[in-house]
């Protein structure tokens, strides 16, 4: 396409595809972006028509990828995805023609309940897959395929970890990615010892090749993907180290301060110049602005900021001070102090309102609650620059309402500012009614030279009082406050130390509780009991007639590891995203006005009520479900941890495997224990016959074959 005609307008745009319909072979890649420039005009009628014109004739020429990238780029504007989902179906329908077309659209959901885009994807996947495509799944990493069997509607795949692995059209659509040969999995297979000497050698070379692979990634993300499959895990930490290092020279290169931020790959090389200041003056997501200030301090000097620069900056943290305000406080905290470090003067920013907003305690409590550990000090810091003994003061009004990286912060400042005592008083009341949660006494306890200060009854009080805390229900920040307490029962050092100040009858009692608490599973009760056991053999005598060490407890709800995680990390998703993003919004639409007309507002209500709900009830689940692998599981009949084999009265065989509560997989016939199958196979052995749902609404007798433990593919499964 000409110059001056992409340039053209839409009329024009239009008029030059039309002409172009008549060329042999047609130049599609042109065309399209002729389609594409009238559509970024806001023409989209004219857009669409010009799109059909295209899509006829790339039909007729039964041009299967490029009617799937053109349907792909229509997806942009039409908003009637149902409808629209019809139509790529239709068109495809005509541009395969075949049965294995149709079997390819019906296993990727075009039309059905599948996102329509997402669908045009799985198309576009089943559509490359051929003899020799290399490929890579989630579970089964790198593989090459086999034989793609239209009749069967399956895929076999040769991976590293199986060979012969057979797919139907549908899974292998929704969960296979094609690679090509700079992949680095490609790469591990097509020369394994040319990678070897990549790790070796060019450690930054090969990050590289894993941004190109897998996009952007952080620290965690890219050692999961390279750890076994490309760098051995001894080796990773030196690994990285030389990769990091080569990296931070390279300017094409931006590699974040924090560890969750992706590391990411740049087409030229980073300049903070009057282009990155117009493209700063166009960010108004607050986060992302702070984020680039922080990058920007990060790369150097800043002293020598021009006037106009500093004027973007301004403009900037006011609108975050602005967007935190009785909302996310957090962020007006850190827009003041970078403001403070970038030395914007007082007339372009007033600070002073701010600082003293912040310094009330629930806008103080707020702010802190928010903000990185490594910010908390450097705030009270920057806060008491202004009013040294209000923010003193501040500090132990707020003590007993902070989370425990604050408190951590607040206490140490405390102690250097001569007011331990003032603190410890604070914290008499709950002490002494052994009332005290998870945070204060986990700081006592990483503090044992202040003890005897806090708490009169010295160790057997603390220990106490920490067994005691072991046993309540906390979510969030609490119940990360009661892991890291739990652990300290972990540390032989300071269990010890802690034992070796107690009388004999004393740490009996201790036994005793520890043994008698439900602050732990039975396994790791075990081990804190037989840790304190070696340290103090006459301990053991204590337990004799102990219930819960002679008798095995009985086998309660139990999930596989996989959907324990992953329920685990819906749990934290909706502590950590959903409930804060909903207390964000009650506060937006607080600000609007009367609540007794306000629907924002009662809709947002409404919202937190259903999330509170789900809370307590993933807590509940949380606590009386436990992860298992299923190891050990009896295969003499059917039951959780067992493969069972079936056949029908009409001959056909069928497989289910049964596991927990929350596991189910189609197609490794993964079936949850509560689910109807599972439980008229519960018990059954070899040679049973029993009613199972059939094909239709009536259940049909099935015969058990075979009862086994679970394959190595289950097994992989689990363990996610």
């Amino acid at each position: 396409m000409p110059d001056e005609i992409s340039k053209g307008t839409p009329a024009e745009l239009e008029d030059w595809l039309l002409g172009a319909m008549e060329q042999d072979p047609l130049p599609v890649d042109h065309m399209m972006a002729a389609v594409s420039l009238i559509a970024d005009s806001g023409d989209t009628k004219r857009a669409d028509g010009s799109a059909e014109l295209l899509q006829d004739a790339l039909v007729d020429r039964k041009d299967v990828a490029g009617v799937i990238r053109l349907l792909k780029l229509r997806g942009r504007w039409c908003s009637d995805h149902a409808a629209f989902g019809k139509t790529c179906r239709r068109v495809l329908n005509d541009t395969f023609g075949n049965r294995t077309g149709q079997s390819f659209i019906k296993a990727a959901g075009l039309g059905d309940s599948v996102p329509v885009m997402e669908a045009l994807r799985r198309v576009e996947t089943l559509t490359s897959l051929s003899e020799g495509t290399q490929c890579h799944e989630k579970t089964w990493g790198f593989g090459i395929v086999k034989r793609v069997d239209d009749f069967y509607e399956k895929i076999t795949i040769d991976f590293d970890s199986k060979h012969g692995h057979q797919m139907s059209f549908a899974y292998a659509a929704e969960t296979l990615q094609l690679v090509d040969d700079s992949h680095i999995l490609a790469r591990r297979h097509n020369d394994p010892e040319g990678l070897a000497e990549l790790v070796a050698g060019s450690p930054g070379e090969v990050v590289r090749m894993a941004l190109r692979s897998y996009g952007e990634m952080n620290v965690v993300e890219l050692q999961e993907k390279l750890v076994d499959a490309v760098v051995p895990e001894a080796q990773w930490k030196k690994f990285w180290d030389g990769a990091r290092k080569r990296l931070k020279a390279d300017p094409l290169v931006d590699i974040p301060t924090k560890r969750k931020e992706p590391i990411r790959l740049l087409a030229k090389q980073k300049e903070y110049d009057e282009e990155w200041f117009a493209g700063l003056k166009k960010v108004r997501d607050p986060d992302r602005i702070l984020r680039l200030l922080a990058e920007l301090e990060g790369a150097g000097d800043t002293a020598g900021l021009q006037d106009d620069q500093k004027g973007v900056i301004a403009n900037r943290l006011a609108l975050c001070i602005k967007a935190g305000r009785g909302s996310r406080e957090d962020l007006t905290a850190l827009a003041a102090m970078a403001a403070s470090r970038l030395g914007l003067s007082q007339d372009r920013l007033d600070l002073a309102p701010v600082v003293d907003r912040l310094t009330e305690p629930g806008c103080f409590l707020e702010a802190t609650a928010g903000l990185p550990a490594k910010a908390v000090r450097p705030f009270m810091e920057y806060c008491a620059a202004r009013e040294p003994e209000r923010m003193v003061d501040l500090l132990v009004e707020t003590l007993p309402d902070m989370q425990q990286n604050v408190l951590n912060e607040a206490l140490d400042y405390l102690a250097a500012s001569g007011r331990e005592e003032e603190s410890r008083a604070r914290f008499d009341p709950v002490l002494t009614k052994r009332e005290a949660g998870p945070e204060i006494l986990y700081w006592i306890c990483r503090h044992l030279d202040s003890l005897s200060d806090w708490i009169p009854g010295g160790p057997p009080e603390l220990l106490i009082q920490v067994v005691d805390c072991l046993e309540g229900s906390y979510s969030g920040e609490r119940l990360k406050s009661k892991n890291q307490l739990r652990a300290m029962f972990e540390n032989k050092g300071w269990l010890e130390g802690l034992l070796n100040r107690l009388d004999d009858a004393q740490r009996v009692e201790i036994l005793r509780r520890v043994n008698g608490s439900r602050g732990w599973d039975t396994s790791s009760k075990r081990s804190v009991l037989a840790r304190m056991i070696r340290m103090y053999p006459e301990l053991e005598s204590a337990l004799a007639g102990a219930d819960q060490l002679e008798d095995e407890p009985k086998v309660g709800p139990q999930t596989s590891w996989r959907s324990y995680k992953a329920r685990q990390e819906q749990f934290r998703k909706l502590i950590e995203e959903e409930i804060p993003k909903n207390s964000r919004e009650i506060a937006v639409a607080r600000s609007y006005g009367d609540l007794r007309e306000n629907f924002e507002y009662q809709a947002a209500k409404d919202q937190q009520r259903l999330l509170l709900r789900r809370q307590s009830e993933m807590e509940r689940d949380l606590q009386d479900v436990r992860g298992t692998d299923f190891a050990g599981a009896p295969t003499n009949a059917a039951g959780q941890g067992t493969i069972v084999t079936v056949v029908s009265s009409a001959g056909e065989s069928r497989r289910y495997c049964i596991l927990g509560e929350w596991d189910q997989d189609d197609e490794l016939g993964i079936v949850s224990s509560h689910s109807r199958v599972a439980q008229l196979l519960e018990g059954h052995r070899e040679g049973d016959t029993v009613p199972l749902p059939g094909p239709g609404k009536e259940d049909e007798q099935c015969t058990i074959t075979g009862v086994s433990g679970l394959s190595d593919e289950v097994k992989a499964w689990i363990a996610g």
